[in-house]
């Protein structure tokens, strides 16, 4: 569906809440970092998912979302549930990551998010391996399949935000600037 383009063997996620960086998780096992030293005598906590927490603000909703998830995705899809944005990671995070516009559709639904800035096309099942798939005028996460091969047409076929914009419009999707 994307160009035959490499899956990623180990998805790394950003997941912000507005433009705040709050946890990056990797699809792999090892430890969950809140941030805060361990006690005396303990390590850190390992964890189905490598997770490194670093706004403790939410603390609470990571811990419910590691507790009742079965897997990553299922992980994930709670986070987003719970109005997280996740940003495909390949580098150290920004901690403060303007421009972020969410896609509903006509129902409502979050069918993904948009950042006004470079960054690369992914979705939460299906995250292209290193730096592929990179696009100078905005970074997408795809949260619902439906959805996946129109943006990534989009995304491919514009060369400017307000081209991409207008085309996701066009597709039936509503694109909303998160602020805070």
């Amino acid at each position: 569906m994307f160009d035959d383009t490499e899956q990623r063997k180990i998805r790394a996620f950003h997941l912000y809440k507005g433009k705040t960086l709050n946890v990056v998780i990797e699809d792999r096992a090892g430890v969950y970092h809140s941030g805060m030293p361990p006690g005396p005598n303990e390590g850190l906590p390992r964890h189905p998912f490598n997770t490194q927490l670093f706004n403790p603000i939410p603390a609470q909703d990571l811990l419910e979302a590691l507790a009742s998830a079965e897997d990553f995705d299922t992980f994930v899809a709670e986070m987003v549930k719970s109005g997280y944005d996740v940003f495909a990671g390949n580098e150290f995070p920004e901690f403060e990551l303007p421009g972020l516009h969410r896609l509903t559709d006509e129902k409502g639904n979050v069918a993904g998010a948009i950042w006004k800035q470079p960054g690369q096309f992914s979705c939460l099942w299906w995250q292209p391996a290193g730096d592929e798939l990179v696009f100078k005028h905005a970074a997408v996460t795809v949260y619902r399949k439906e959805w996946a091969e129109s943006l990534f047409k989009i995304i491919k076929n514009t060369k400017t935000f307000e081209e991409l914009d207008a085309e996701v419009e066009k597709a039936g999707l509503k694109l909303s600037e998160v602020i805070g």
